[in-house]
């Protein structure tokens, strides 16, 4: 069963926080421009970007604007596990130009241990 993915976009403080649906965060910890929230079992239950309208456009090639950041579509995210390392890779989607672009960044860091309760 695939998870829901539900996100929040704050104009005003240019933050976004993408997050799955139904699940809560035990912890969080941030990582440069990111919070990231864990949750019971040491699962990654919703990141937010701070700034990110700036981080954007340091990650990707493009002027992202917080105008088109306020009209995201949709966004897609999943985690993958290589060795020692955890890599969220994360999808915006977005208009531009009249057209829906996908904004793609990839964050890489080391596996989350499972939380004791």
């Amino acid at each position: 069963m695939e998870k829901k993915i539900m996100f929040d976009y704050d104009y005003e403080n240019d933050s976004l926080y993408i997050y799955f649906a139904n699940k809560k965060a035990r912890e969080s910890f941030e990582l440069d421009n990111f919070i990231i929230d864990v949750g019971e079992k040491g699962e990654i239950v919703g990141i937010e970007i701070l700034d990110a309208s700036e981080m954007l456009k340091k990650i990707w090639d493009y002027d992202i604007s917080k105008e088109m950041l306020k009209k995201i579509k949709n966004v897609k995210m999943s985690i993958g596990y290589s060795r020692d390392l955890m890599i969220i890779k994360i999808i915006l989607v977005v208009v531009i130009e009249n057209k829906d672009v996908d904004v793609k960044m990839y964050l890489t860091m080391p596996k989350l241990e499972a939380v004791s309760a």
